[in-house]
């Protein structure tokens, strides 16, 4: 990955790692070692073991839930800056969904070895870990939420909201399978919730790009 920063100043820009310890950082970019990742590259399956820690320098990443029966489960969109893994990594357990790149990136990777080592040993890392896993955890509960109790507009909506948004547009930067996927519905209830969303004047649709014509409104919904 030439012209690109070394893994401490990635580190250094990570959210996980703000405001711990330089020594605690400089402790972990030494353990720790770049993977660059390809579009749909695996970068680990479900039922194989928790090692260390990943975290998103570049690119987006989808956890998700395979099945032999029917179509696959998206559980998570994981974007730059983000962890994941922590769980079974702090629990030693097994990986219970599968990590595959949606675009080209870059990974950090983390020994559990040099991540148990710094929780142990600095307490705002420890405090930066454990805040990561809560926000997860709320992340699914809202999801959970999301999927069982609101309509397909209602959860289209609050994705919507949810994006990065400049000068009143947002970008569908997934395929809409996947995000449908990850809202519990199916492809073509997805299209159908954007166009109900359009009709009502909320939004308008080109192509990936949507302008949200009445951001109230469309909380309103959400």
């Amino acid at each position: 990955m030439a012209n690109q920063p070394a893994v401490h100043d990635w580190i250094s820009g990570l959210v996980l790692f703000e405001g711990i310890a330089k020594e605690c950082r400089d402790r972990l970019a030494a353990a720790s070692r770049e993977v660059p990742v390809i579009r749909q590259e695996v970068i680990y399956r479900r039922g194989d073991s928790a090692t260390g820690l990943f975290v998103l320098a570049t690119g987006h990443v989808k956890l998700s839930i395979q099945s032999d029966k029917g179509p696959e489960k998206v559980i998570d969109l994981i974007g730059p800056g983000q962890s994941f893994g922590e769980a079974a990594m702090v629990l030693s357990h097994l990986y219970q969904h599968q990590a595959q790149a949606l675009e080209d990136g870059l990974l950090i990777w983390i020994p559990k070895d040099a991540v148990d080592k710094a929780a142990e040993t600095y307490a705002g890392f420890s405090r930066r870990l454990m805040t990561s896993l809560a926000l997860q955890c709320e992340s699914l509960q809202h999801d959970i939420e999301l999927v069982n109790l609101h309509s397909a507009s209602e959860r289209v909506a609050d994705y919507l909201l949810h994006q990065p948004i400049e000068e009143g547009k947002t970008r569908l930067r997934f395929d809409k399978r996947v995000i449908a996927s990850k809202l519990g519905l199916k492809p073509e209830t997805f299209s159908r919730a954007l166009q109900q969303l359009k009709m009502q004047g909320l939004i308008a649709v080109k192509g990936a790009s949507i302008l949200i014509l009445d951001p109230n409104r469309l909380r309103s919904v959400a």
